[in-house]
């Protein structure tokens, strides 16, 4: 909807548009969006749940100043 590039291998995507709000991004480095569309592979989503059949297909997450992880084994409390 907005020309983002779309990379092979990808989990998953979703194509925002942002919203301006410079206090909040200069102040604790976070950008707020509005979904336009999404899509995820299912092999790793389904039935409402990720679902990471191995390390390779893991989703990363960013954290905040530059700072990222990737989801790691699951499990319930």
């Amino acid at each position: 909807m907005v020309g983002a590039p779309l990379i092979d291998g990808c989990l998953a995507w979703l194509e925002c548009r942002v919203i301006a709000e410079p206090h909040i991004q200069q102040s604790y480095d976070l950008f707020l969006a509005e979904v336009l569309a999404a899509w995820a592979d299912p092999e790793v989503f389904a039935n409402g749940r990720w679902h990471f059949p191995d390390a390779q297909q893991r989703s990363i997450h960013y954290l905040a100043g530059g700072s990222f992880f990737a989801t790691g084994d699951e499990f319930q409390v």
